[in-house]
């Protein structure tokens, strides 16, 4: 019979030493099983004097309470932490089952990344400098006029390309081509012609 102390140090102990995680994981992980902890001390919960009476109710009732006062995402990561200190111990047979497999995770939150303005994207265009300046400037052009991605532009063949339309057809995400203007305007939706 494992104690939860006594298991959460051996993950530890297993995440430093043999997996070598980093200090940042290392401090986040004990924080998270610490808080866990905590929670479970507070309902006088049986799974600190043996960690195979720790079931699903109390798993989602710690993340419930997390997620009134943390993040989307620290939730998630308290679910990470929480998944493979379970994993370990059921490896490490201190438990026959890991009542995490039952969790269901939240939505990863989307967010809209920054955009850079006119003035710094003509910043950009005016900033290299020496023997590949034009295509260098040319590659920041394309990028922000065209609204492409780096892949798009690296995976670009010269068969993609019409220079006298000033078109090119870049390969998306999804393994579907997209045809687009390389001016400085907005992306065309459409395919030329």
């Amino acid at each position: 019979m494992a104690t939860y102390d006594d298991a959460v140090a051996n993950y530890l102990a297993h995440l430093e030493h043999v997996n070598r995680a980093s200090p940042h994981t290392l401090r986040n992980y004990a924080r998270d099983l610490s808080q866990l902890r905590e929670f479970l001390a507070d309902k006088k919960h049986r799974a600190l004097a043996d960690l195979a009476k720790l079931d699903v109710i109390a798993l989602r009732g710690f993340l419930a309470d997390r997620h009134r006062q943390d993040a989307t995402v620290s939730v998630l990561r308290k679910m990470s932490a929480i998944r493979g200190f379970l994993k370990h111990s059921k490896r490490e047979k201190l438990i026959a089952e890991s009542p995490a497999a039952l969790l269901d995770s939240p939505k990863r939150p989307k967010s809209i990344p920054r955009t850079v303005s006119v003035d710094e994207a003509a910043a950009l265009c005016q900033a290299p400098e020496g023997k590949l300046s034009a295509r260098d400037r040319a590659v920041v052009e394309f990028l922000y006029g065209a609204g492409v991605r780096v892949s798009e532009l690296c995976n670009l063949d010269l068969a993609d390309v019409d220079l006298a339309g000033k078109w090119a057809r870049v390969m998306a995400r999804d393994a579907k081509s997209a045809w687009c203007r390389f001016t400085t305007s907005a992306v065309a939706p459409s395919k030329p012609g």
